[in-house]
């Protein structure tokens, strides 16, 4: 049985991160590339997400 792929949109990855659209956009999405893109719309896995969120958690000073 295949598993299907969860896309997150630029605003969910946002949310997840904590920070502003125009946070992410500026200073995570050039680092981050979306996975793909249908017209202006940008999308992440739902895996890719938690890889990035994890990174960068790891590399946040508490």
């Amino acid at each position: 049985m295949m598993n299907s792929i969860t896309w997150l949109t630029q605003k969910d990855m946002a949310k997840r991160l904590g920070v502003c659209v125009n946070t992410f956009k500026t200073y995570y999405r050039p680092k981050y590339p979306p996975n793909a893109q249908r017209g202006n719309k940008v999308y992440w896995t739902l895996e890719n997400a938690q890889r990035i969120e994890q990174e960068i958690n790891d590399t946040t000073v508490s």
